[in-house]
């Protein structure tokens, strides 16, 4: 992977599973670190509510030197974007980039 494209900063966080008060299972995410990485939009899924055009969801591509500890269920912070990850791929498991699929959720 060419550092060179390596040029936007992310946020990495990483999801901590607790319980409130009554018990109910609670997911929050703590900050773990920023990292460089490559970024693009891959795609939008769009819907039609009371006839008006909607985008629901976004889903991106994210390149970066590879970190054995990313995992799905993480998130990613980026241009004040919250990208919830869904796949982690260890390119041609050399080791050396991943490739994460991540996709942004407008609130409802």
């Amino acid at each position: 992977m060419e550092s060179g494209r390596l040029r936007e900063v992310i946020k990495l966080y990483r999801p901590v599973r607790t319980r409130d008060a009554v018990g109910q299972a609670r997911v929050t995410y703590q900050y773990v670190r920023d990292d460089r990485a490559h970024v693009a939009p891959i795609r939008a899924r769009e819907y039609v509510q009371g006839g008006d055009l909607h985008s629901r969801t976004t889903v991106y591509r994210v390149w970066m030197r590879y970190q054995g500890d990313i995992d799905s269920g993480w998130r990613i912070e980026w241009r004040g974007k919250v990208l919830d990850i869904s796949r982690v791929i260890n390119v041609d498991a050399r080791n050396r980039s991943v490739e994460i699929l991540a996709h942004e959720t407008e609130p409802s």
